[in-house]
């Protein structure tokens, strides 16, 4: 199971991943279905030295806490820090 976006109108990656939750998805699950799931699934290296990567940090743990993904702490996208 996979998390996107890609209806109109676009919703976030965190609602998709509440409705999820909400289905009986264990939160683990759900983030990983917007996470390391979505990129194994599409190819992608997991966290290896030099492969690419964006990071997104939260002051609570988003497995314990689905509701901390609306408010992350840290954003970094293609190595630039935007939050």
């Amino acid at each position: 199971m996979l998390a996107g976006t890609d209806s109109f109108p676009c919703g976030t990656v965190a609602g998709e991943m509440d409705w999820l939750v909400r289905a009986g998805l264990p939160a683990e699950a759900a983030l990983g279905a917007a996470s390391w799931t979505a990129r194994a699934w599409l190819g992608l290296p997991g966290l290896l030295d030099g492969a690419p990567a964006d990071v997104v940090a939260y002051a609570t743990d988003p497995t314990l806490d689905p509701a901390a993904l609306d408010h992350p702490s840290r954003i970094v996208l293609r190595g630039r820090v935007v939050r």
